[in-house]
């Protein structure tokens, strides 16, 4: 076969805590079903595939890891000349999504990446959004994402939802690069979260600036950072930060958290009054649809 023809190889590892649905959203895309049925990784889970990016076609070995610590000896052999990384955790347990920086310390440790020259294209997946309650929400994660400099999907194995766009977006990023860094300027840009060195003294997140008006009036960083979020938002369930099996119930809960941090009455942050409006709208929207059974089919 001509060089020129034959199929990219890359190397795909697959790492989360356990019960987080790794290995069903690599089902999910490979094969297009849900397996209902509990079974543990035993140590690490090998497949290969083929798949076409931008034309051209990629070999894919996928290494499954068991997020389970006694198989750590066993992981730790798999982590080097890595292209591409799925970091799982799920959206209803939010221990799962806490321990994040705890795998990401193991995969800089283990891969050596810190002496190498490439660094892993590394995306992570809020897995299980089919559920009607979450422990975490979505800003949460997007804010954290942000941070880290990884792009944010939130994700069903149940039903597919944002499964296909995370895995094509990964193995795009590995093969051009640019829309990898394209991904999380937009996940920065979603945040509106720039490098902590470019934040002036007074809008730190340790700090505030008073209000000519009134001494309780404050502009923090924090608030800053929920007004864009809120105007950038795709949808009315990631302005409000819930999932998309909210109950009434929850919607209310989300806004008045988030009415309570940005009521143009409560501060003087530039914006604040536009972005309450749109959470107003948010809320009224949904609440509209869910005709209290917790469950929207609307798409937006």
């Amino acid at each position: 076969m001509p060089e020129e023809n034959k199929p990219i190889k890359v190397k795909i590892i697959s790492m989360g805590d356990e019960e987080t649905g790794k290995s069903c959203l690599i089902k999910r895309f490979c094969e297009k079903r849900f397996v209902s049925k509990y079974l543990p990784t035993i140590g690490i889970d090998y497949g290969v595939f083929r798949t076409k990016v931008e034309n051209k076609e990629l070999r894919v070995d996928i290494f499954d890891m068991s997020g389970n610590p006694s198989f750590y000896d066993i992981r730790n052999e798999f982590y080097k000349d890595t292209n591409g990384v799925i970091l799982t955790f799920d959206v209803t347990n939010r221990k799962t999504f806490e321990n994040l920086i705890r795998w990401v310390r193991e995969l800089h440790f283990e891969s050596g990446e810190a002496n190498s020259v490439t660094s892993p294209v590394i995306i992570v997946c809020g897995n299980k959004v089919d559920k009607a309650h979450r422990s975490v929400t979505y800003y949460e994660v997007s804010e954290w994402a942000a941070v880290h400099q990884y792009p944010y999907f939130e994700t069903s194995a149940l039903t597919g939802h944002g499964v296909t766009e995370a895995f094509n977006t990964l193995f795009e990023s590995i093969i051009n690069p640019d829309v990898y860094q394209s991904c999380i300027s937009n996940q920065m840009k979603l945040n509106n979260y720039p490098k902590q060195s470019n934040i002036p003294s007074s809008l730190s997140s340790n700090s505030s600036l008073k209000s000519n008006k009134n001494e309780q009036f404050k502009v923090t960083y924090q608030n800053l950072l929920e007004i864009n979020r809120i105007k950038n938002a795709k949808n009315n369930y990631e302005r409000l930060g819930i999932s998309i099996t909210a109950s009434s119930e929850e919607i209310q809960k989300a806004f008045r958290r988030l009415a309570f941090i940005l009521h143009p009455d409560k501060n003087n942050t530039p914006g604040s009054e536009e972005a309450f409006k749109i959470l107003v709208k948010a809320k009224d929207s949904l609440l509209s649809l869910s005709n209290g059974s917790g469950w929207f089919t609307s798409k937006f």
